[in-house]
């Protein structure tokens, strides 16, 4: 390719003529992997089409970013087919993007895993992960505007803790588990809820906005110890 011509080119004038083309191309060709993959069809489709993303290859790799942006004029479900890895997570449209299917696994080389939710995403259904989830890292959820983020999938923190920053309304109705904890620490509303009880032991705090434990009476909402409020801001502030 022109591009390790250029570098072969320019590593033969450095004094490096040892070191071949193809090697060079080598070292070059993981900065493509930072890029975002973009979702670039007004269709629902399978995650795993290289086609459906722009630049066209497959979010799938530790620190991989998957962005499903404003492309999409009506309520869209992308497909898990087999199990994925990524390290962010955006979803921002008005209408809603469902992710359906296989597991989704975040992992980070450095630094939290994130889900970002932004645009009215369907209104008050919003955005939702119907995928079960997996952490081999911290997790940021934020939700930035719009309506909810409803989070479906059973979640395994694997030991990791769930950071949540909600503007709106974000749901956890699939079953929790694992020993990391769990913070709601926006303004917002975050939601446990759903039929199925959660195992998770870490301490669930919350610093800011409501947490609304909405399982019935014999579901299990929070296993292990529960914090509210950290001493600033204004009263009742932080609420659950």
């Amino acid at each position: 390719m022109v591009r390790s011509n250029i570098i072969a080119s320019l590593g033969s004038r450095l004094g490096w003529p040892a070191i071949a083309s193809a090697s060079l191309f080598f070292l070059w060709g993981p900065c493509d992997q930072l890029h975002s993959q973009t979702w670039n069809v007004n269709a629902n489709g399978a995650w795993g089409g290289a086609g459906n993303w722009t630049p066209a290859s497959v979010p799938n790799a530790v620190d991989a970013s998957a962005s499903l942006g404003t492309i999409i004029t009506s309520n869209r479900v992308i497909t898990l087919a087999s199990p994925v890895t990524v390290g962010a997570l955006s979803l921002n449209d008005n209408n809603r993007y469902t992710i359906t299917g296989s597991t989704l696994t975040f992992d980070v080389s450095a630094g939290e895993a994130t889900i970002t939710a932004q645009g009215a995403g369907g209104g008050s259904n919003g955005h939702a992960i119907n995928s079960a989830i997996s952490l081999n890292d911290n997790l940021l959820v934020s939700r930035l505007s719009g309506g909810n983020l409803d989070i479906n999938g059973a979640m395994a923190n694997n030991g990791n803790s769930i950071r949540v920053i909600s503007q709106a309304v974000v749901r956890f109705d699939g079953a929790i588990s694992g020993g990391g904890g769990f913070s709601a620490e926006g303004p917002g509303t975050v939601t446990i809820g759903g039929a199925s009880a959660n195992s998770f032991s870490g301490l669930t705090s919350v610093t800011d906005g409501l947490l609304n434990l909405s399982k019935s009476s014999s579901v299990t909402a929070v296993a292990g110890n529960l914090s509210v409020g950290d001493g600033a801001g204004a009263a009742a502030s932080a609420r659950a």
